[in-house]
């Protein structure tokens, strides 16, 4: 019996809400999917688009460790999405990284025309191509690095995975 091998990639990016953000966007994907579909129909493309509210910070006096301002909300003034391609045919993963990246870019520049992009990427989220922690700010990354190197010297946590994104 033969399984079905089933390759996923995604990235995402930030947004301030806006009345109409979120229609802009998911219409780019809308009319640009179906081509790119077409031109992968080889690999057996289809794709997803995910709008997500971020989750409350815990209250604190102190910038929390994603680089959000004390009293800011971002729960209730940014969305992050996803967008996420699933695909049969390895072949294709190249050529599809370059058209996730577009996407973002795509994304982000709708965004920016509104003035609502947002440097914030989530993490779980995040593209090879992409620097979530970056974008926590430079005094938050500092910290992190600062406690990874305090609890974890030899940085053994840092090297157990060859991938994903690390602080040192």
């Amino acid at each position: 019996m033969l399984l079905n091998r089933h390759s996923t990639i995604w990235a995402t990016t930030t947004f301030r809400i806006s009345p109409t953000i979120v229609h802009r966007i998911y219409a780019l994907w809308n009319t640009t999917i179906p081509a790119l579909c077409q031109t992968y129909a080889y690999a057996e493309l289809s794709s997803e688009l995910t709008f997500q509210a971020l989750p409350s910070a815990p209250p604190s006096d102190n910038p929390n460790t994603m680089g959000f301002a004390p009293g800011s909300a971002p729960e209730k003034d940014l969305l992050f999405l996803q967008i996420i391609f699933f695909f049969q045919d390895a072949s294709a993963t190249d050529g599809l990284y370059n058209e996730l990246k577009n996407f973002i870019r795509l994304f982000e520049k709708e965004a920016e025309k509104e003035g609502v992009k947002h440097d914030y990427l989530y993490l779980n989220f995040a593209a090879w191509f992409q620097d979530p922690l970056a974008a926590y700010g430079k005094e938050q990354l500092k910290q992190l690095k600062h406690v990874a190197k305090k609890y974890d010297p030899e940085g053994f946590y840092q090297k157990q995975l060859d991938k994903g994104f690390k602080l040192f």
